[in-house]
C-alpha cells in the first residue's frame, strides 16, 4: 500500500507520507484498517497514492498504489469502503496478480471508491494464469485511466472465466482509446467466458468509453442475476436494462444516447426517483416501462400487433383512400411500421394514403420493423367510367 508492505493487522494513518500503525480497531476518517487473516483493507475516506515503481518480487516490478501479488498461490484482495469517498491514485491504481493461480478483487460497503491513476497503468488490473473475478457489492466504484483502461482483466492459458459482478452498487469506467472495461485473453484458441452480471439495481456506466475483449470470438456475456433482479449496463452510449430494475436514484439519458428495455425486462421509476430522457428510450415487445420519464427525448414502444381499418378497397384511376393502422400497444410509435406497395405502378402509397395510378390489382402491406406482425389491403383499380349525353332538338 503506497510502496509499503503491510503484513500486520491494525489501523493505519498517513503520518508525514508514511502509513503508520496506530491504536484503534475501527479506522477514523483518513485511515484504513488491515485484517491480515482475511486480506481485507477497510477504507474510511482514505487517500492512497504512490508515484514510483514497486518491486514485489525478483523480476516483478509494477507501478501501483495498492498491490496484492503472489507467485505461489491464488490472490484475493478484499476492500471495504465503510463511508464517504476513498481515493487511490498515483502512477498506478489497484493491481491484483497471481502468476500461478486465480486473481480476485472484492469491493464492498456503503461508501465510494475512486481509482484514478495519473500514469500509464489501468485503474483496476486483475492478472492471473487462471481465472479473474471482480466483485462489487453495494459500493460505488469509479475506475479510469488516461493511458490504459478503467478495468483490465488479464487471463492466461489455464483460464476458463473472466467475470465482473456488480450488485446493489455501481461501476463507472473510462480509459484511453475509449475502452472502459477490457477482457484480455492470451490467445483465441484458449479464450474462456467473459461475463458481466448486474443485480440489485446496479448500474455499469461506460458512456465515455466501451466494453470490449481482445478477441472478437469472445463476446462479453451480459445478464441479470439468477433471480431476475437486474441492473443497467451502458456499453458506450447504448444502455440496456437487464432483468427487473427499480431506479434507486436519478438517471439521465443524454442526447445521442439510447436506453433499451428488451423482452422480459422491466424498468420502474418510483416516486422520488427521476428518469430524464433527452435521447431515446426503446421499449421492445415484452419489455415494460413503469413510470413517466421527463425530458425532451423520445420514448418508442415496439409494436406488438398491427391491423388495418380495411382489408380491401376499390378505386378508379386518380382516386385515393387513406388506410389507418391500429397498433398495439396504444402508446407504440408509428416509426416502427413499414408501409409497402407491391405494384406502385398500379397503386402507390405515401403517408398511408393510397392513390390509384392505373387499372389492375395491388397489395398494400403494413408490417412492424421486426417483421413479426403484418396486415394487407387489396386494392382493385379500374378505369373511370365516362358517360356522354346530348340534347336532341326536334
Amino acid at each position: 500500500v503506497g510502496d509499503q508492505l503491510i503484513t500486520e493487522s491494525g489501523c493505519y494513518e498517513n503520518q508525514n507520507g508514511t502509513w503508520t500503525k496506530v491504536d484503534g480497531a475501527e479506522p477514523s476518517s483518513g485511515q484504513f484498517y488491515y485484517d491480515a487473516d482475511t486480506v481485507t483493507l477497510t477504507l474510511n475516506q482514505a487517500e492512497i497514492t504512490h508515484d514510483q515503481t514497486v518491486t514485489v518480487a525478483e523480476g516483478y516490478t509494477y507501478e501501483g498504489s495498492v498491490i496484492a501479488f503472489s507467485q505461489t498461490a491464488d490472490v484475493s484482495l478484499n476492500i471495504v469502503v465503510s463511508q464517504g469517498t476513498s481515493t487511490i491514485t498515483g502512477t498506478g491504481g489497484i493491481r491484483v496478480e497471481s502468476t500461478t493461480g486465480n486473481a480476485s478483487l472484492s469491493i464492498k460497503g456503503s461508501g465510494s471508491l475512486d481509482v484514478e491513476p495519473k500514469g500509464s497503468n489501468s485503474g483496476i488490473t486483475l492478472c492471473s494464469s487462471k481465472n479473474t473475478n471482480l466483485d462489487i457489492d453495494g459500493a460505488d466504484v469509479t475506475a479510469s485511466s488516461p493511458a490504459q483502461y478503467g478495468v483490465y482483466l488479464i487471463s492466461s492459458t489455464d483460464a476458463t472465466t473472466s467475470t465482473i459482478t456488480v450488485n446493489n452498487g455501481s461501476l463507472t469506467t473510462g480509459g484511453n482509446g475509449n475502452v472502459g472495461i477490457y477482457y484480455y485473453w492470451s490467445g483465441t484458441s484458449n479464450a474462456g467466458t467473459s461475463s458481466l452480471t448486474v443485480s440489485g439495481n446496479a448500474v455499469v456506466d461506460t458512456r465515455n468509453s466501451q466494453i470490449m475483449t481482445q478477441n472478437k470470438e469472445t463476446v462479453v456475456q451480459v445478464g441479470a442475476g439468477s433471480d431476475g433482479n437486474g441492473g443497467i449496463v451502458f456499453d458506450g452510449t447504448e444502455g440496456t436494462v437487464y432483468g427487473d430494475v427499480t431506479l434507486d436514484e436519478s438517471l439521465t439519458i443524454d442526447q445521442g444516447e439510447t436506453l433499451t428495455i428488451p423482452e422480459g425486462s422491466t424498468l420502474t421509476v418510483p416516486e422520488g426517483a427521476t428518469l430524464t430522457n433527452n435521447g431515446t428510450i426503446t421499449v421492445q415487445s415484452g419489455g415494460t416501462l413503469e413510470g413517466t420519464p421527463t425530458g425532451n427525448g423520445t420514448v418508442e414502444y415496439k409494436v406488438t400487433g398491427v391491423t388495418l381499418n380495411k382489408s380491401a378497397i376499390s378505386l378508379t384511376v386518380g382516386g385515393n383512400e387513406t388506410l389507418i393502422p391500429t397498433i398495439t400497444p396504444e402508446n407504440a410509435s408509428n416509426k416502427n411500421l413499414i408501409w409497402t406497395s407491391d405494384q406502385p405502378e398500379i397503386a402507390k402509397l405515401e403517408n398511408g394514403v393510397v392513390t390509384a395510378v392505373a387499372p389492375g390489382t395491388a397489395n398494400i402491406t403494413v408490417r412492424t420493423v421486426d417483421g413479426g406482425y403484418t396486415a394487407t389491403c387489396t386494392v382493385k383499380v379500374t378505369e373511370p367510367v365516362y358517360s356522354i349525353s346530348a340534347d336532341i332538338f326536334p
